[in-house]
């Protein structure tokens, strides 16, 4: 029987969002793997209830220096590549998404190149 999988992907001001809606994923019985975004650590703040939460959880630094398309996205392509060249892992049923706008659209175009659904929940 395959697990059921999905990724969540999110950046702030939608961190609270993301993880409500990682509860109610892993109360469905999926397997969680987690991608935040932010700009220190310290402005996590839901970074134990994630760890507890997700299978697997990736904590992104997003610099100053680096263009708003973010890492995020790297991370998801760096993701999508190990499952790609696997003999053994199977693609996500789903990516969530909860990014501004711009990089929201990113990841959505991303998840379809690979026929993955992806759910977007951006701009408030």
């Amino acid at each position: 029987m395959r697990i059921k999988e999905t990724v969540c992907i999110g950046e702030a001001p939608y961190l609270k969002e993301m993880l409500s809606q990682c509860l109610k994923l892993k109360a469905d019985g999926y397997r969680i793997i987690g991608f935040l975004q932010t700009e220190t650590k310290e402005k996590i703040g839901l970074e134990k209830q994630f760890r507890e939460t997700c299978d697997e959880l990736f904590i992104e630094l997003k610099s100053s220096s680096k263009k708003d398309t973010g890492t995020a996205i790297d991370a998801l392509k760096e993701l999508l590549k190990v499952i790609e060249q696997s003999t053994h892992t199977e693609y996500p049923e789903s990516i969530y998404i909860f990014c501004l706008e711009p990089t929201a659209k990113a990841l959505a175009k991303l998840a379809q190149k690979y026929n993955i659904k992806s759910i977007t929940y951006s701009e408030k």
